[in-house]
């Protein structure tokens, strides 16, 4: 449905039916999670018109590599390894404005800032005498390994670049003690069969979130399908 006056669809909702590791405070917490790399199988059961995914979880460009494997382009890993701080900035300048986002994970809580976007809804192309740079910035708190690195690349007003500088993707070092993350497989009923499961409004969308499912012990009473459980 379209907003006659602003062309924006109206009745548009999301919200998540399984979360790894869900706990009672909704704060988002690395460890004993294993990452979704990939788009899960969706079956269709058509008696309950109900949709079921099936995906399995793990980093399967790093099958040999154990949670210890931390570095910048394995950042989760280290928020799961035991790493006390992990800091992650981005910054675009485009010449006439700058947008900045921040990823931190502090003792395994992952905490992701909303976006600094001082462009605006105005977005054109710059005048000819600006420039653009993008910035990468990394930072570690880890045992045995407390690392900066930093990652850059510009460009002049007639599109010049100058050769990346890059982050690396080595690992950063360290000493890790702890219990590896196990990767699953889930089969998951995604949408359908029970009321807690379907929405088409914001409000219900807000009860679907609050009913999704996870691989632990979990009481609530959203979920009155499957006995509060």
């Amino acid at each position: 449905m379209l907003d006659p006056i602003t062309n924006r669809v109206t009745n548009w909702f999301v919200a998540r039916t399984f979360e790894q590791q869900r706990r009672a405070d909704d704060l988002q917490y690395a460890p004993g999670r294993s990452e979704f790399f990939y788009m899960p199988e969706l079956a269709y059961e058509p008696v309950r018109k109900a949709i079921h995914a099936y995906l399995g979880s793990g980093n399967r460009e790093r099958m040999m590599q154990q949670d210890q494997g931390c570095g910048p382009d394995n950042v989760l890993a280290c928020c799961k390894a035991g790493c006390s701080a992990v800091t992650a900035g981005t910054t675009s300048d485009f010449g006439a404005c700058k947008v900045e986002s921040a990823f931190t994970c502090t003792n395994g809580r992952i905490d992701n800032a909303p976006l600094a976007d001082g462009c605006g809804s105005s977005y054109s192309c710059a005048p000819s005498s600006s420039s653009y740079s993008a910035t990468t910035s990394l930072a570690f708190t880890c045992p045995g390994a407390s690392p900066t690195v930093t990652g850059k690349v510009s460009c002049d007003a007639n599109g010049v670049c100058t050769t990346p500088s890059p982050t690396g993707d080595d690992d950063i070092g360290g000493t890790y003690d702890g219990t590896c993350t196990k990767s699953r497989f889930f089969g998951v009923l995604a949408y359908g069969a029970y009321q807690e499961k379907m929405f088409s409004t914001a409000a219900e969308a807000s009860a679907f979130e609050k009913a999704r499912y996870t691989d632990l012990p979990f009481t609530n009473d959203a979920c009155a399908s499957t006995g509060k459980s």
